[in-house]
Formats: structure tokens, C-alpha cells, sequence
């Protein structure tokens, strides 16, 4: 019956893969990042409403992805209401309309394409392209999970520019601002592609690096540093122009006993602590904080 309706889908114009079990499906569900997941309940391995529910609490898993399960035998009420429970959108069992399934999934694409639309305008702002405050905590989240999975190291570094005058004083804030614009092109410029950037507030520039220990995280800041030098400093012409940052890293995220939400707070609290003290340093760490 899956390859049936399988045909039919490409038939309708739909790219499909096949897995052969229920573990193969939750792994290529996983990796390919699919528009829709058809689950067969007659697959070995797992069983459909298995692997529904552990694409339904995997943080990796985009919880939009219409999930459908289709069963070749009437099963009764008890089941249809676990495949629900699970996070299942729809559950079909035989005489399997197919005609009225494929009208069903373009419904669901739909409403996916409006919530994924309504989800990026949450997430990322549309006049510098950068990921918003709840942007960069979503993705906090997503890197979290996939680190802990592979046992890996995760930083947040934030940053800020700072011109200070020959007298010692300080410019405005908008002035402030309008330099971590350039400093948030900057940073996309010279960020590594698996790098994520976005708003930490006013005039302050934030990066999520999966894979970057402490070590990494002042290799990027140095890099970062330069590219500001090369680039904002020969723009402006009047004052001196640093570039200051506080950063947080996890060398074991799977280990680590730390809110992703909080990973951007610690950075921000680093960067703040930075900027408070009578000190010609560029880069501080939140580990380098007394507990007060």
C-alpha cells in the first residue's frame, strides 16, 4: 500500500524517499528536513506511533511537519487516539482514499508555509536580515540540543563597538548604534557559515557558534577584531574605535546544566561587566566573573 500511494504522490509532482523501517524512517525524517512525513503502521522496527511521538519531542525536528500515518487494517478507537496524542496529523486506515489524502497534505503544506512564514518574521528582522532576540533564542535551543547529542562545545559571544573620544569621553548611544550595524555586517562577513548572528539589545551584536570552546571563542573575537579594524576604523575618520566583547562557553553540552536562554544572558553579563570596569581589556569570559 506505501508504494502505492507512494506512486501516486510522485505522480502529483512530490519528491518521495522510502525508508524500509520505522528507525530508518525517524533517522531520514531527522536528517532531511522533509515537507511530509508518511509513516506506514506495518513497518518493521518501530511502529508508526513511536516514531511520531519522537519526532514530536525532538527540539531538532520542525514542529510544523505535518506527520500522517496510513494502516493497511481497521484498528479501533484506542489507536487512532495514541497516533493523535503523538502528534499525528492525520490517521487513515483502510480503504485508503488517496485522492482525498493528497488534497489533505496540500491543506496541511498550507497552513506549514504560513506558520513557517509567521515563525521567520518572529525570528528574524527583516530590515538588517539578522536574527531577532527570540531568534537567536530559538536557535540557542536547537544548537543546545544538537551539541548535547554529539557531546560538544557551544559559545555565545557578544559584542559591541565603543569609540572613545580624545578627552575621554563617550558617544551617544545612536552613534553607538549606528556603528553596530557596521559591526553586525562585520560579523556576518567574517562568521563561519555554521555561525549564527543576531540583536543582543541596542548597539550589541550576538553569535551563536556550534562547536567553539572558550579557545574558539576568543580565536573568533580576535578575527572579528581585526575585520573591525580593517573595515570600520578606515570608515570613520574622527575618534579611536574598539571593539569590546563578553563571551560564554559550554565545553560538553550534553553536561552542561545551563538554560540555552541562558547562554546569551551570561554573554551579555560578561559584556557588561566589561564595559564597567577601568580596564583597556577587549574580551572577557562569564567564567572570569567573581559570583557577585
Amino acid at each position: 500500500m506505501s508504494r502505492s500511494i507512494g506512486t501516486v504522490f510522485e505522480d502529483r509532482g512530490f519528491t518521495v524517499v522510502r525508508a524500509a523501517s520505522g528507525t530508518l524512517a525517524l533517522n531520514l525524517a531527522r536528517r532531511s528536513h522533509p515537507d511530509v512525513v508518511l509513516l506506514d503502521d506495518d513497518q518493521a522496527g518501530l511502529d508508526a506511533v513511536s516514531v511520531c511521538r519522537a519526532l514530536r519531542d525532538d527540539p531538532l525536528f520542525d514542529p510544523s511537519t505535518p506527520v500522517v500515518i496510513t494502516s493497511s487494517v481497521q484498528l479501533g478507537a484506542s489507536t487512532r487516539t495514541a497516533a493523535y496524542e503523538a502528534g499525528a496529523w492525520e490517521y487513515c486506515s483502510q480503504p485508503v482514499d488517496v485522492e482525498q489524502l493528497v488534497l489533505k497534505i496540500r491543506t496541511f503544506l498550507r497552513a506549514r508555509q504560513e506558520a513557517t512564514q509567521a515563525r521567520s518574521e518572529r525570528c528574524l528582522d527583516v530590515a538588517t536580515g539578522l536574527y531577532t532576540a527570540h531568534g537567536m533564542e530559538q536557535v540557542a535551543y536547537q544548537l543546545r540540543a544538537r551539541a548535547a547529542r554529539d557531546a560538544e562545545p557551544l559559545t555565545c559571544l557578544t559584542l559591541t563597538p565603543e569609540r572613545t573620544a580624545p578627552d575621554g569621553s563617550t558617544p551617544a548611544a545612536d552613534e553607538n548604534i549606528r556603528h553596530a550595524a557596521a559591526l553586525a555586517n562585520i560579523c556576518r562577513l567574517h562568521s563561519r557559515k555554521s555561525d549564527f548572528v543576531g540583536h543582543a539589545g541596542p548597539a550589541r551584536v550576538a553569535i551563536l557558534a556550534p562547536d567553539t570552546d572558550a579557545v574558539g571563542a576568543r580565536s573568533l573575537a580576535a578575527r572579528l577584531e581585526r575585520s573591525f579594524d580593517d573595515g570600520l576604523r578606515k570608515a570613520m575618520k574622527a575618534g579611536e574605535y574598539r571593539l569590546r566583547g563578553g563571551y560564554c562557553s559550554v565545553a560538553d553540552a550534553a553536561g552542561a546544566k545551563i538554560d540555552p536562554g541562558d547562554l546569551i544572558d551570561r554573554a551579555a553579563a560578561a559584556l557588561e561587566q566589561l564595559r564597567r570596569r577601568n580596564s583597556s581589556d577587549l574580551l572577557l569570559g562569564f567564567e572570569e566573573l567573581s559570583p557577585a
